[in-house]
């Protein structure tokens, strides 16, 4: 939160203004210079007061180079910057505004900024390839009548996304507005449920929306279809809100509200994927398609990764089946010297694109969710995240994942079952986390809708124990249709110390709970518990890493090449089968 109230604040000072939002008198001046032909004509950056040539803010995409402020794009600009040339088909360009309401000087406004401006209304939508992929786009231009919706900009976006809709293609909108066209009234504001209805159809043949937020994107455009995409993604210290400054200010009847909306917000508080700048903004969207959209969505032509290369490892002077105590691979479980999660996203997977939020309230630090690629198969992937050192711990909550992480985890599986991606889960984590904090926010839920949405999730999904199993906690990302162990890992119902505290009054025999608990993976697989142990080696710690990282990305894709041929059906049903078949009793009415 610190470093958006920063951002913030530096803005007030090099604008010298008390308040900023969307209305960036500075800024218009700025963008108007730019539509000259001087190349060196120089310009002032609102948000550092750095000299730029045109010459220069055209060739840097109207990025700053002296502080990466990102100015205004148009919509011919967007077009340009992310399609492919020669690749776009314009939709529904004749399509332009009455006055329905016989609003006083509509008219006149639109006839002018049609003539200034050179497009017809504050959305451009069409067709067009990005490297190579076919997307459906609406591209929206604050410039025109600051980028609000009415009827036009309501019907040209429906009749983009049926189509899209209708040749089973994805679409990508990028927003730009203030909201919705206050000069049609009450007609404006239903175009936010025609907008979204079309959305909501399109979603239901399990094709990929993506919404681009860009300064500014305010009122009903962000109430209604630039928020609900499967993919919402933000450039750098954009303008977001529900409503603009002033708005609120004559809602609340106040002077002075605190200045907040802005991307950073939005995504600390869970309300976006990531912050992306322009100069990325193509290759990224071209790996998001890539990897929800791919060829591998239905599962063939993929072959088995060599089985050989772990056989190898196994077999080599390297490994050693460990006879450790209960509590010393409690000790090591725990260890910082074991792979955390960003080993294991650096060294198992590639092309990893971190998804965050809960959508409605936190990103949480304590889990990490996203999509990458094992052995070129497209993954949906979920990890705990610990910390190596004390502040990186303390920001993570040790790996204590609170509700909004759970919320995030059914969020983005859900994602996974929409586009047919395996699920893979890293666990490690002490327990889920039970402070006040986790309370409030309804962490007994949120856990169990986790377990819920988990047991019934139509995708492949493989749990791997890494290191900690903690109760509860792990077991919302641990219903799975394959589940390994790393050799020095616990999975437990209790910490020892709390098994310790409750059942032995404190006196000191947290040793012998570890025994009691049967929480090492040697245990677990007599119990059923867990599938299959993976060893863990000893030795040259290069060829340990190596060797490691290797084997556990071969068992993990042959594993997940075993499961993506049963039947989706099937598969939950053993699903269900696995768990219902848990439990050791004796039935004395027999």
């Amino acid at each position: 939160m610190g470093e958006w109230l920063s951002r913030i604040g530096k803005r007030k000072l090099l604008f010298e203004k008390e308040n900023v939002n969307i209305d960036f008198e500075v800024e218009k001046e700025v963008l108007a210079t730019l539509q000259t032909k001087d190349k060196e004509l120089i310009v002032k950056c609102p948000s550092c007061n750095g000299m730029l040539t045109n010459k220069q803010l055209i060739d840097d995409m109207k990025v700053c180079r002296h502080c990466a402020y990102h100015f205004r794009f148009n919509s011919t600009e967007r077009v340009n910057l992310i399609f492919d040339k020669d690749s776009i088909v314009y939709l529904d360009e004749n399509l332009v505004s009455c006055n329905p309401l016989d609003f006083p000087n509509y008219n006149e406004k639109l006839k002018k900024l049609k003539e200034s401006l050179e497009i017809k209304e504050a959305v451009t939508t069409g067709k067009g390839n990005i490297k190579g992929r076919e997307v459906y786009f609406g591209i929206m231009d604050y410039r025109f009548v600051m980028g609000s919706m009415g009827s036009v900009v309501g019907e040209k976006l429906t009749r983009m996304i049926e189509e899209a809709t209708k040749v089973n293609k994805p679409i990508v909108i990028f927003s730009a507005s203030g909201g919705a066209r206050m000069q049609e009234g009450m007609i404006s504001l239903y175009q936010m449920a025609k907008v979204v209805s079309a959305i909501e159809r399109h979603s239901k043949k399990g094709l990929l929306y993506i919404s681009i937020l860009t300064d500014p994107t305010t009122g009903g455009v962000l109430a209604s279809f630039a928020s609900i995409a499967d993919i919402v993604i933000s450039e750098p210290n954009s303008t977001i809100g529900f409503a603009g400054k002033r708005v609120v200010k004559n809602a609340l009847n106040r002077d002075e509200v605190q200045d907040f909306q802005i991307s950073e917000f939005h995504l600390e508080n869970g309300h976006i994927d990531f912050i992306c700048e322009r100069k990325d903004l193509r290759d990224k969207l071209s790996n998001i398609f890539d990897l929800y959209c791919g060829t591998n969505m239905k599962w063939s032509g993929i072959n088995n990764y060599d089985i050989r290369a772990v056989n190898k490892a196994i077999n080599s002077a390297y490994y050693k089946y460990s006879e450790r105590s209960a509590w010393d691979k409690v000790k090591l479980a725990r260890s910082n010297d074991r792979p955390n999660f960003q080993q294991y996203i650096s060294s198992v997977l590639d092309g990893f694109i971190e998804l965050k939020g809960d959508r409605i309230s936190a990103d949480d630090q304590a889990i990490i969710t996203g999509i990458g690629k094992l052995n070129n198969m497209a993954v949906t992937v979920i990890l705990n995240a610990k910390g190596k050192v004390l502040e990186e711990n303390m920001l993570r909550n040790f790996g204590m994942t609170k509700p909004e992480g759970y919320r995030k985890v059914v969020r983005i599986t859900k994602l996974a079952e929409k586009f047919r991606l395996p699920v893979i889960c890293f666990i490690d984590t002490p327990g889920a986390s039970c402070d006040f904090h986790a309370e409030k926010m309804g962490q007994a839920y949120a856990i169990a809708n986790s377990i819920r949405t988990f047991s019934d999730l139509k995708v492949p999904i493989i749990s791997i124990v890494s290191g900690e199993g903690g109760s509860g906690g792990a077991l919302a990302i641990g219903v799975a249709d394959w589940i390994f162990m790393l050799e020095n890992s616990i999975y437990s119902v209790i910490s020892p110390e709390g098994c310790n505290s409750i059942l032995f009054k404190g006196e000191p025999r947290i040793e012998q709970c570890c025994e009691y608990l049967k929480l090492t993976s040697k245990e677990l697989l007599k119990l059923n518990i867990i599938d299959e142990v993976l060893p863990e080696f000893d030795g040259n710690k290069s060829r340990y890493e190596e060797e490691f990282y290797n084997m556990v990305k071969v068992k993990l894709y042959n594993k997940l090449i075993e499961l993506i041929d049963i039947d989706v059906e099937t598969l939950v049903d053993r699903r269900y089968d696995r768990f219902r078949g848990q439990g050791i009793y004796e039935d004395l009415t027999i």
